[in-house]
């Protein structure tokens, strides 16, 4: 039953008539809108709302993290993959950045050196100014199949790991 018809059941019925032209006009416009609320209301409610929108905002979200879908992808594929994404956004844990890396192909071994320290570090250990740097990784990596990375892979992984590491995070990548 649409919002108009119970909003004129509501009317007195000696004092309205509910068949008069203009307010069926008034009431046909108060129902459509609560008949719209009603049903974005239906669509956050659902099961599977895809992030308060429907299917509507799964273009939006794509855009946001800039993923482009394979021609024919399903929604539902489309929704893992971005899905995915909301999960793998940053992280410290060495695991993490491990199983990232492996997952694009590449064999990692991250270690987190410390600072120089008066009384315990040795000449040629890293000299780290600590007030400038909150914390810092070093990052073995090479293919899977054991050859080593190009300059232009570098660079393209040094920015893809700037964007889903925490702030205050320094790194190097090395062989």
């Amino acid at each position: 039953m649409k919002h108009a018809d119970l909003l004129a059941r509501l009317l007195p019925p000696v004092s309205y008539d509910a068949t008069g032209a203009r307010i069926t006009a008034q009431l046909a416009g108060d129902g459509n809108a609560l008949d719209d609320a009603l049903a974005s209301a239906d669509a956050i409610l659902s099961p599977d709302p895809w992030l308060f929108g429907g299917e509507a905002f799964l273009a939006d979200w794509e855009r946001l993290y800039q993923i482009t879908p394979p021609a024919g992808a399903t929604v539902e594929q489309r929704q893992t993959v971005v899905y995915a994404r909301i999960n793998a956004t940053g992280g410290l844990s060495l695991p993490y950045i491990t199983n990232l890396l492996a997952s694009l192909g590449y064999v990692a071994v991250l270690d987190e050196p410390r600072g120089f320290r008066a009384g315990t570090s040795r000449a040629g250990d890293l000299l780290v100014i600590p007030s400038a740097v909150m914390y810092y990784l070093r990052i073995r990596i090479r293919h899977s199949d054991g050859s080593a990375l190009s300059a232009d892979e570098i660079a393209t992984l040094t920015a893809w790991l700037n964007d889903i590491v925490a702030a205050g995070t320094h790194f190097t990548i090395g062989d």
